[in-house]
């Protein structure tokens, strides 16, 4: 009975120990709930919106302060091209003439030149027609139509320029014409003389003009880098008597303003 009772008194005290030993969980509870609580190190130190911003306008800002230099170059160091001749000459009036309207050849350059006082600027009757005055004479008034660079050699408008006239006798026109190259201030030009009955250019398709006899044509062929311009006067033959000395210095005065090619376009004068 006693060795009983002492063995019951152990497993009371050896189930009490076990319980001092493992009955409470809650200290190891808390360091487990601490630890995984708490934020990893790396989430403590994300990119500000201050830094993401600047970094942004900083990456933006690079190409607008390339454009912008790019700009300063360009208009400090490279002018808009205003061809072999440069910038606007300047003409000034002399005696008997006066500073003619510049005339614009389409993109391929402005000409600048001399005209006699009493020639009066007027609206061109055709498109094909950067210019054009009128000039006055007791025979009736004749016309100067100015045309920009358009295809063909010297010599092929030349001879379609004679080819608008014809001699009332039958005979050849081209024997009547008289041609001379001049040097001008600045470009070569040729010069066309022919009187006759003139039946001028016959567009295809359209109405034939009535001829005009005792009608002359004196015109001019200028060479400039941009290809040839012309220049073709048409009118009673003693009105344009009194301007030949005249047209000829009207030519010589010549100046271009920028340049271009040539269009190659087909000639409508």
């Amino acid at each position: 009975m006693f060795v009983k009772s002492r063995v019951v008194v152990c497993l009371a005290a050896i189930s009490f120990v076990f319980m001092g030993c493992g009955g409470s969980p809650q200290p190891e509870k808390v360091v487990v709930k601490k630890e995984t609580s708490a934020p990893p190190v790396v989430d403590k130190a994300p990119s500000s919106p201050e830094t993401s911003s600047n970094e942004g306008n900083l990456g933006a800002s690079h190409p607008q302060e390339a454009a912008r230099e790019q700009e300063q170059a360009m208009s400090g160091g490279e002018q808009p091209s205003s061809g072999e001749h440069g910038a606007a000459p300047e003409l000034t009036p002399k005696e008997g003439f006066k500073v003619a309207k510049a005339v614009d050849g389409m993109g391929r350059g402005t000409l600048h030149f001399l005209v006699p006082e009493d020639w009066e600027s007027s609206q061109p009757s055709s498109s094909m027609r950067v210019g054009q005055y009128t000039i006055p004479g007791e025979a009736g008034p004749a016309e100067l139509a100015i045309f920009g660079p358009m295809g063909g050699s010297v010599q092929m408008n030349i001879d379609r320029w004679i080819g608008q006239v014809e001699q009332p006798d039958g005979s050849s026109s081209k024997d009547k014409a008289t041609q001379e190259k001049m040097q001008g201030d600045e470009f070569e030009f040729t010069l066309l003389d022919v009187t006759g009955t003139y039946k001028g250019m016959q567009m295809p398709g359209a109405a034939a003009t009535d001829a005009q006899e005792d009608y002359r044509l004196l015109a001019s062929i200028v060479e400039t880098p941009s290809g040839p311009w012309f220049f073709k006067a048409t009118g009673p033959h003693d009105t344009l008597e009194k301007y030949v000395e005249d047209f000829k210095e009207l030519n010589k005065s010549i100046r271009m303003e920028g340049g271009g090619q040539s269009s190659g376009m087909g000639s409508f004068h």
